[in-house]
């Protein structure tokens, strides 16, 4: 065969001629593609943990509560042990960092245990948000949830339903209108 002339489809197939050549090709990716789903069960099998947050007042705004759902959503079951309450300062050039957090435990001698898709459902106050630590008072403005192998899990949107609270919370404090009396003329 000319150097300068490419090889037809049936010669490249000349190599697969008998099955015993081609046993070890599908082998390969037989291989190949359990390997993949063994990597796919590993990443299913751990315990996950799904946390949102969700702002809720009555009907006549007379309260206001977050609603922090807790979801595992792995196969294997998790221990949660603490609600963590984090307060942070601005510092120099307005960046916000952490200043101060304090935990609060589930449960102080087991944990809160959750099995595959088991749900728990925490409600904060806003006299929750504040917490008594060594020093001072803390006014959360951040939260998270941490596990018995130190695991921290976010709260999605818990910082703009802090945010909420806070605003509603200071709506509730207007001072009180002063009654104007009617003079008789």
């Amino acid at each position: 065969m000319p150097p300068s002339a490419m090889p037809s489809f049936a010669d490249t197939l000349a190599f697969f001629t008998s099955f015993k050549d081609l046993v070890p090709w599908i082998a390969i990716v037989l291989s190949i593609a359990a390997f993949w789903i063994s990597i796919l069960n590993y990443r299913r099998d751990r315990a996950k943990v799904h946390a949102t947050s969700s702002y809720s007042e009555d009907w006549e705004r007379f309260h206001a509560s977050i609603y922090i759902d807790i979801v595992n959503a792995g196969r294997r079951p998790i221990i949660l042990d603490t609600l963590v309450y984090a307060e942070s300062k601005r510092g120099r050039l307005g960046i916000r960092r952490l200043a101060n957090w304090i935990g609060v435990y589930f449960d102080y001698e087991t944990g809160l245990a959750l099995a595959e898709r088991q749900r728990y459902r925490v409600r904060l106050k806003m006299d929750d948000l504040y917490q008594n630590s060594e020093d001072d008072m803390l006014e959360a403005d951040d939260m998270w949830i941490t596990d018995t192998l130190l695991h921290r899990h976010k709260i999605r949107d818990i910082k703009e339903n802090i945010a909420k609270l806070k605003a509603w919370d200071r709506s509730q404090r207007r001072p009180t209108p002063v009654r104007n009396e009617v003079r008789p003329s």
